[in-house]
Order: C-alpha cells, then structure tokens, then sequence
C-alpha cells in the first residue's frame, strides 16, 4: 500500500474504476448490433441414421410470420412462429446476450423451452453473426433425444429418439 495520501487515494480510485466495469450480469457490449427484426430463412434436422431424410422444419412455417425479434435496450427477444397447418401462432420469450460475433438465447419459462424444443431447437443455444453488420444469424446444434414421428408421423414411424444436427438461420429484415 502506497505511503503517501494522495497515493493511496489513486490507487483507491484506480481499484473502484476496475470493479466498476465488472457486471456479472452485464448481457454483451454488442445487443445494439443485434437489435431488430429477422425473419426466419432455414430451420431444418438432419438425422445421423443415414436412411432418415432430413427434416424441414421451416416448410412447416410461414417463413414470413417466423420472426426474431430482438430487444437490445432490454436484453430480451421475441420468437413469433406461424405454423402452415392450422396451429395458429406461437410466441417464446427469450433472453439474449450478444458479444464478439455470438448472440446467446435463452428460453424464460419452461414453456419457452417446450416451444423451442417442438422446434428442435435447445433451451439455450448461440447464433452467431457478422460482429459489424448482423444481418444474418446462424446456428448448429447438435440434438440428441429428438422425437422425428411427432414432427411427421407417415415419414419418420417409430423414430421418436434421434440424434443429429439442427441448422437455423434468420435473415434481418
């Protein structure tokens, strides 16, 4: 510890100003850069069993009604999804965090993560962007546990626990 006053106090205040900047909670420098509306452009499953086809998720939504919006001010986002047959419209509240070209989303409630999960998206998952522009958000995940009958019973019979890769991409508008 420095020996003379005004030393002391510079070194108190040079400690304060580094805590100061520390925020756990503190969401990402970059939501401003995230902020907005994307809609979705890709949402698909493709299974490891190489005798599956791939699930197209997004040919069962109204790609323009399945939209990402994102509140930067707020750390929270908005998932709208508009399914084609008949289902209506769905919302999922997120919360979202955006830094270094990764946006991380969280559903709130379990009924959020039921949602993203009929989706075969996880309860938390990133996208990653263009760390200047992000006018694109992208994801891979992989997915384990995934119950393909429910999505098309004809197509994928007694496949109700499958593991594989879950593409999804959102274009802002």
């Amino acid at each position: 510890m420095p020996t003379c006053p005004r030393c002391a106090l510079v070194a108190l205040a040079l400690v304060a100003a580094a805590f100061t900047g520390c925020d756990s909670s503190n969401p990402g420098r970059d939501l401003d850069v995230v902020d907005g509306v994307y809609v979705l452009e890709a949402l698909a499953f493709d299974p490891e069993t190489p005798s599956l086809p791939t699930a197209d998720i997004g040919e069962q939504l109204d790609a323009d009604g399945t939209r990402l919006e994102i509140f930067g001010a707020d750390a929270e986002a908005q998932m709208r999804v508009r399914y084609l047959d008949g289902r209506g419209t769905s919302r999922i509240e997120l919360t979202v965090g955006a830094t270094r070209g990764r946006a991380t989303f969280e559903g709130e409630t379990q009924d959020d993560v039921d949602k993203l999960d009929a989706l075969f998206l996880p309860a938390d998952f990133v996208l990653t962007y263009d760390a200047e522009l992000a006018n694109q958000l992208t994801g891979t995940f992989t997915r384990t546990g995934v119950d393909l009958e429910a999505f098309d019973p004809d197509l994928y019979r007694g496949q109700r626990n499958n593991r594989g890769t879950v593409t999804v991409t959102f274009r802002r508008l």
